[in-house]
Order: C-alpha cells, then sequence, then structure tokens
C-alpha cells in the first residue's frame, strides 16, 4: 500500500510538474491543438502536484490517511467520465485515452484495496472491549497537575469536554469557542477541563496556541475514558455526510483552525459532560463530528456549592 501511494505521489509530482514548465508543449504532443489556453493547463498541472503531496503523506499511514486515498480515488472515478464526454463533443482527441489509463484508470485497483483494508480495519476496531466502569476510569486517569476527574470534580462543578484527535478541525473549533466562552463559563462556578486522545508534548502544544495550557487535561491515546462515558465510534457515513464538509471547509478555512495529521482515532466521536463529585449532572453526546454543543447552557445546569478545602480519595486537598 505504501509503495502504491509513493508510486502515485512520483507520478502525479512529475506529470504536474511537466505541465507546469512546458503547458503548451506537452498537450500538443498528447494530441491537443495550440489553441488550447495555457493557464487551463498549468491549473491542472498544480493540482496535480497537490495530489502527489497529498498521496506522499497518506504513504506514511495509508489506513490513517484513509480520507486523502478516497479524494484521489474519487478525482480518478470522475477524470474517465469527463473524457468520454469531451472526446465525444470533439473537444479532447481520444489518442489521450492512453493518458487516462495511466493516469487514471490503473490507480483504481491499488486505492481500492487500501480502503477496502481501511473499512476492515474499522470493522475490526468497532468490535470494542467493555468498557471500563466509569467510577474507576475517573479516578485513574490524571492530568497534568496531577488530580484526577474525580477530584477535580469535589472542588467544583466540572464541564468536561471530549475532543476528537487533535489534527481534526472541528477539535480546534472546539478550542477556540470554548476559549472564548471560558470566563463566563467560569462565571457560573465550573470549571473545565478537557479529554484529548493526544499524548504530551503534543497536547500542550495544542493548547497553549488557544491559550488554554494551563485548563486541566487528560490524555487518553487508548479512549479508555471515551468508552467509559460511552462515546462510541462513527460510522463512514457520519464521517462523510456533505454538512461535514461544508462546515470542515468553513472551520479549517474561514475560522483558519487548518487541518493536521491525525493522532487518535479519526472515528471516534466526541462529547460533553457537566460533573459534580464524580456524578454526571448533564451530557451531550456528538451526533457527528461536526456538532456544535451549547457550552454555556451545559454549564448553567450546575448548582455548585462553595468549598472551603475540598478533599480527594487519598487525603489530600484537591
Amino acid at each position: 500500500m505504501r509503495r502504491a501511494l509513493l508510486l502515485a505521489a512520483v507520478h502525479n509530482g512529475v506529470c504536474g510538474a511537466l505541465l507546469l514548465r512546458f503547458p503548451q508543449a506537452l498537450p500538443a504532443a498528447l494530441g491537443f491543438g495550440p489553441a488550447e489556453p495555457t493557464e487551463a493547463w498549468r491549473w491542472i498541472g498544480l493540482m496535480m502536484c497537490a495530489f502527489g503531496v497529498g498521496y506522499a503523506v497518506a504513504a506514511r499511514g495509508p489506513l490513517r490517511h484513509w480520507p486523502i486515498v478516497l479524494v484521489g480515488l474519487a478525482s480518478k472515478l470522475c477524470s474517465p467520465l469527463i473524457f468520454l464526454q469531451a472526446a465525444a463533443e470533439g473537444s479532447a482527441p481520444w489518442t489521450t485515452g492512453g493518458l487516462i489509463l495511466l493516469n487514471d484508470l490503473v490507480w483504481w485497483a491499488p486505492f481500492g484495496l487500501i480502503l477496502r483494508a481501511a473499512a476492515a480495519d474499522y470493522a475490526a476496531e468497532a468490535d470494542e472491549p467493555e468498557p471500563p466502569p466509569r467510577d474507576r476510569a475517573m479516578l485513574r486517569f490524571q492530568s497534568q497537575h496531577g488530580y484526577s476527574l474525580f477530584e477535580l470534580s469535589q472542588l467544583s462543578p466540572t464541564l468536561v469536554i471530549f475532543l476528537r484527535h487533535a489534527g481534526c478541525t472541528f477539535c480546534r473549533e472546539a478550542l477556540q469557542e470554548v476559549a472564548r466562552l471560558r470566563p463566563r463559563i467560569a462565571a457560573q462556578g465550573v470549571e473545565v477541563a478537557f479529554v484529548t486522545m493526544s499524548e504530551e508534548p503534543r497536547a500542550q502544544d495544542v493548547f497553549e496556541r488557544y491559550g488554554l495550557g494551563d485548563a486541566p487535561r487528560f490524555s487518553d491515546p487508548h479512549c479508555e475514558l471515551y468508552r467509559a462515558f460511552d462515546l462510541r465510534r462513527g460510522s463512514w457515513a457520519q464521517m462523510l455526510a456533505p454538512s461535514v464538509w461544508l462546515r470542515g471547509l468553513h472551520s479549517g478555512l474561514v475560522r483558519r483552525n487548518g487541518l493536521g495529521f491525525s493522532d487518535g482515532d479519526a472515528f471516534r466521536l466526541p462529547g460533553v459532560f457537566l460533573i459534580q463529585d464524580g456524578r454526571v449532572l448533564c451530557s451531550y453526546r456528538h451526533r457527528g463530528p461536526a456538532d456544535r454543543p451549547d457550552y454555556l447552557a451545559l454549564a448553567a445546569v450546575a448548582a455548585p456549592e462553595p468549598r472551603a478545602e475540598p478533599v480527594g480519595l487519598a487525603g489530600r486537598p484537591v
């Protein structure tokens, strides 16, 4: 799988570079007339170079970066149809059919096998073990400050925000929004804590970027806390819904959250829980990665009682 993607990266990179360098000579050699617009071929060359970079990235982890493979396969499924229509109308020479074979049809099999393996990997992971008891998981996991989630919930009501992997634009959007709302949440007597799949120090880098470096966070790369709070894995349909793509483009480009590499379970859905004294007061489980919970409304459910010095399970002040 890696070799196929590396070969696709080299092929697209070389062909794209040739089109950028020879936007008239190369199309003419393929049978296109000299009147073809040069800028259009440059754009095609630029897109091929971009796909080449994407395939090179996907080669590092074909199953983890399956969305890149999916987008590539979609383009290679559409290109032959566009060529057949153009050739039938006389705007493209039939002699370029060999180029379609080399650039598109030949990649159907390896890309399809990669996606099939990704689907099989997802199906295997979907058969998850029994989740650990929630109270035990809340005691076992500790924040970067050394306190458990249970101990934090003794200090004050805590809004626990389970994030997707750090490369997800929706994870970054959540951090951006919570950073903006954090003073208003704190005014209701509610603390904010996060559960992330990222391990340190990457988690620290991401949180500090949004001004949340001091917020309690729990690293859970194996998603044990997620399962303890009944946060399940989404389906392919939930991950690839048109609304998810549109919201992702808005978050990544318009709100400038960008995109990054997955460092966790890309199918795991997030959620938000308000807990106090180890009890869940209210919860919000995402039905899709693009859902946006109302953090202020969730925090407003709490009715905090002031405490002088709450004591943790180990007998030490929290």
